[in-house]
């Protein structure tokens, strides 16, 4: 007979299968060790279901592999992943996602990206802004930044729309290797998606190009984000704290309250060049 433990209770398995016990009472109770934290406990049910004959569902896999991601056994979720396929259970995009998750922050993009390429062709996944995300983020993390601009191709191929962490993650990436032009391109592309700038998306390409002397570029940038309200930071980055509060105290006030406010409404008709520090 086999037996799962779990300080001094006893699940005769054989007992429950004679009994035609439902496969879902048995996935029930791995699910229930699952989120007191007894990870490897639940794993030894699921293996010795298997070895009297029954398959864990859909739900329990899913679940073992979100577990395993988050205590880091990385190896496990993946062989629960392969044996899921194996038969015939389709993995949800939380499982995915939590794999991919998991392989990035161990470095393993090439194991993040061989698991991307299945979701979509073995399983039938379609992938999403933040599953891209993920991706994109690791990859600039670990300088294959080239391999991250081509998801952005297939981003568009795909009709996923990029949001303001897509576009920091690839700024901070283009930016730490040079690559200007690519980064031109992809400050158009996150104005053509009419993505909502926040402070690292304005800061970022905003230094570069002010590092570089880029300025009619930067004045564009800067224009061409005029209504979308660019913050703090980033125009602090363009002309400098101490240039900022001269530059509330050039203006009239009228209506507005603080040197921000001064310097959002009258830094697009400034020559961006007098107003770099």
């Amino acid at each position: 007979m086999v037996f799962a433990k779990l300080e001094g209770w006893v699940m005769p398995m054989m007992f429950c299968r004679s009994l035609n016990k439902p496969v879902s009472s048995l996935t029930s109770n791995a699910i229930m060790l699952l989120s007191m934290g007894y990870v490897r406990k639940a794993y030894e049910i699921i293996k010795e279901m298997e070895e009297v004959g029954m398959k864990p569902d859909s739900v329990t896999c899913n679940t073992l592999i979100a577990y395993f991601c988050k205590s880091g056994d990385l190896a496990l979720a993946l062989r629960v992943m392969k044996r899921m396929i194996k038969d015939g259970l389709v993995p949800t995009t939380a499982t995915y996602r939590a794999l991919l998750h998991a392989c990035c922050l161990n470095g393993k993009t090439k194991g993040a990206m061989k698991l991307f390429t299945d979701m979509s062709s073995i399983s039938m996944i379609p992938p999403n802004t933040i599953t891209y995300n993920i991706l994109i983020e690791s990859l600039c993390k670990n300088n294959e930044v080239k391999v991250a601009l081509s998801l952005m191709e297939d981003i568009q191929a795909n009709g996923v729309k990029p949001d303001t962490t897509t576009y920091n993650a690839l700024f901070k990436g283009m930016k730490e290797k040079n690559m200007l032009e690519d980064g031109l391109i992809q400050m158009d592309s996150k104005i053509q998606h009419a993505c909502h700038p926040d402070s690292i998306n304005m800061q970022i390409p905003s230094e570069w190009l002010s590092a570089v002397g880029e300025l009619e570029k930067l004045k564009s940038f800067v224009q061409r984000n005029k209504l979308s309200e660019p913050t703090e930071p980033a125009i602090i980055s363009i002309i400098g704290s101490e240039r900022l509060h001269q530059l509330s105290l050039e203006q009239p006030r009228g209506d507005l309250h603080t040197p921000m406010d001064v310097a959002v409404q009258v830094l697009v008709p400034l020559d961006v060049s007098s107003l770099l520090i």
